[in-house]
């Protein structure tokens, strides 16, 4: 355990900087190792502990190593499919609790805060699920700074900073192999279309285009061809109903 905070404090080497994966890689919800089948010692306590990591997920146990400060962020992030410099610039005022839902309006990137024109497909507005209204309630109140997730200091968060010294040690600490933490809007899309999402339908949550969501994600959308065809298969194979 004590190795896992080591790591976490400290900041990655220079040599870790590799460009990230472009193929999308989704951080799995579901859980690791059945409690049974991991082997134990006779130390009941230490037996808990280690219980308690097998029965993580990959992207809880990612929460858990950035703690209350950052781990409500790649909740939020993973339940909403905002882009790294969109939940960044993320303000209090954009999070409408009673509709539950974010309106997504401005981006932060390379020290410049540009708003979204109305026009643009990117400003848009992202249901909120119970998880990330729940991530929310877990961040320390602060009344310094407008902004949702900042950085230490109050301001904006600086990505290549952010992912050095929090994201890609707590990956290590965690044991997940390393990628970027635009790996989040990857788990969002996969699970919306896990859970019936149409590509029009995630095109808009995600402030793209339905072309990009079907070259990125077509072969796991419900409206893929193979699931198409095991529709159009399963109903062709009903029992048609005899002539009255």
């Amino acid at each position: 355990m004590n190795e896992r905070i080591r790591l976490r404090g400290r900041q990655r080497p220079a040599s870790a900087n590799v460009p990230q994966p472009e193929s999308p890689v989704p951080f799995d919800y579901g859980a690791g190792a059945r409690p049974e089948s991991v082997p134990l010692d006779g130390n009941r306590r230490m037996n808990s502990w280690i219980r308690a990591q097998h029965e993580r997920s990959p992207l809880q146990s990612v929460d858990v190593e950035l703690g209350d400060v950052f781990g409500p962020l790649v909740v939020f992030a993973a339940e909403t499919g905002l882009r790294t410099n969109e939940w960044a610039a993320l303000e209090r005022r954009d999070v409408d609790r009673a509709g539950r839902a974010v309106t997504v309006q401005r981006r932060y990137a390379d020290g410049d805060l540009t708003p979204y024109p109305k026009t643009e497909r990117s400003r848009r507005r992202v249901p909120l699920t119970q998880r990330a209204l729940d991530a929310l309630d877990r961040m320390p109140p602060r009344i310094d700074t407008p902004l949702q997730f900042p950085a230490a200091q109050g301001g904006y968060i600086g990505l290549d900073t952010w992912r050095n010294r929090e994201w890609y040690p707590a990956l290590e600490a965690a044991g997940i192999a390393q990628r970027g933490p635009y790996h989040l809007r990857h788990t969002f899309a996969t699970e919306a279309l896990a859970a019936g999402v149409s590509i029009f339908e995630l095109a808009r949550l995600m402030g793209t285009s339905v072309k990009m969501i079907d070259r990125t994600y077509g072969h796991l959308a419900r409206d893929s061809e193979a699931a198409i065809r095991a529709r159009l298969e399963a109903r062709g194979a009903q029992p048609q109903a005899e002539d009255g």
